[in-house]
């Protein structure tokens, strides 16, 4: 029997048929979905939606579905996909098919974690509640027999000591972004120095067997943590350089509005350096508008889901971190600066706003299918979009 393990939330989501998911990024067809299309649609009118890549790769690159607004030619006025509706969920893109899951088969079995470019799953974000993992949740079903999944196999668990431990890791740190007693930035500096703890000794083997303690007793890096200076001048200029060069691609998307408006009430100029009156200005606002204790589970929610989604099984522990770290800072800044271009602190409807945005424009339209590339071995479509974003991965503090 194959075990499902289903992120809490995603047992009983249904789609709403609000058609978000098919704006605004590009949606990449493999080959054999390609061919399945041109078996059963008109050769004009598909050749007029799809555009088949340069130097297409057989599988997931092979081609996309976007016009020049990045709005997918199969939407219907009334938020229906044309290929859904008139010939089966078969024949859709794996992307879509999956959409707005997340399936990795693993060791464990299928899991099912979620991505918030979606307006349905952003209401899982304001539940209080600790976030679990069902194995085999009754009455819950999803047909993958038509997809081509990212697979993670024992052999690549096995493949180097790091990876052995993952889904030790992974529950420790979902784990500890849940834990309330603690501030979320002193979450995330405690994972980041369990992190730096394992890279200390990946293949010692007397000190990797105090690791598991060290795990369970993780509240015990609380004290170290509290002694880290967060470097604020850095997070800011890796945020800025990288809003600068995101904001760039896409201007006329909701993510440059946000961005804009952020720019204008930090006094952020693009494209020239950082000042001190912005960084000291950002100070003072985190100070006064981001209460954390209060709303701060919205966050953690976010990265609990996303720690879920393998991101540091993917890009490894350190630069799985680094992108956790960078997803939580750039969520806090935008949510400030919007705050303060608004008037007020910042609250749920902010966090949500600008979560979505990050999820839509950012960590879903380059990152989701280009796990799925990576998994299967395939060339990045969008290297350069992405290569950035990680080579701006940062640390929520300075470890060393």
């Amino acid at each position: 029997m194959v075990n499902w393990l289903v992120l809490h939330g995603m047992v009983g989501f249904s789609c709403k048929m609000c058609g978000r998911c098919c704006k605004g990024w590009n949606i990449y067809i493999d080959k054999t979905k390609y061919r399945k299309l041109r078996e059963i649609m008109d050769e004009k009118i598909l050749n007029e939606i799809i555009e088949v890549l340069p130097g297409g790769k057989k599988d997931a690159g092979f081609a996309r579905v976007a016009d020049e607004n990045r709005v997918c030619g199969f939407l219907e006025e009334n938020n229906l996909c044309k290929v859904h509706r008139r010939y089966g969920p078969e024949y859709l893109p794996d992307i879509c098919a999956v959409f707005p899951r997340r399936i990795f088969i693993t060791p464990r079995g299928i899991e099912v974690s979620v991505v918030f470019s979606c307006p349905e799953t952003m209401k899982l974000l304001l539940s209080k509640e600790i976030i679990q993992v069902t194995k085999n949740p009754p009455g819950f079903f999803f047909d993958i027999s038509h997809i081509s999944l990212p697979t993670i196999t024992k052999e690549i668990i096995d493949s180097t000591d790091e990876k052995r431990w993952y889904f030790r890791l992974e529950e420790t740190f979902m784990n500890i972004l849940q834990d309330r007693v603690l501030s979320l930035e002193m979450r995330m500096a405690i994972i980041g120095l369990l992190v730096y703890r394992f890279h200390e000794y990946p293949y010692d083997k007397k000190r990797q067997r105090e690791y598991p303690e060290l795990l369970k007793s993780y509240r015990g890096l609380a004290k170290q943590a509290r002694s880290l200076e967060i470097n604020l001048d850095y997070q800011m200029w890796i945020l800025k350089s990288f809003l600068d060069f995101r904001t760039s691609l896409y201007p006329s998307n909701d993510f440059s509005q946000i961005v804009d408006r952020v720019n204008e009430a930090l006094d952020l100029t693009p494209g020239q350096p950082l000042t001190d009156n912005s960084i000291k200005l950002y100070q003072v606002k985190l100070k006064e508008l981001y209460n954390e204790r209060e709303i701060g589970y919205v966050v953690g929610n976010y990265l609990v889901y996303t720690v879920f989604s393998k991101l540091l099984l993917i890009n490894g522990l350190e630069g799985g971190f680094h992108a956790l770290s960078f997803l939580y800072s750039l969520i806090r800044f935008l949510a400030v600066g919007t705050a303060v271009s608004e008037g007020v602190p910042v609250n749920q409807n902010i966090l949500l706003k600008i979560i979505e945005a990050v999820d839509y424009n950012i960590k879903h339209s380059v990152e989701f299918m280009d796990h799925i590339l990576l998994a299967q071995g395939i060339e990045k479509c969008e290297r350069e979009h992405v290569s950035v974003a990680r080579s701006l991965a940062l640390l929520t503090a300075n470890r060393r």
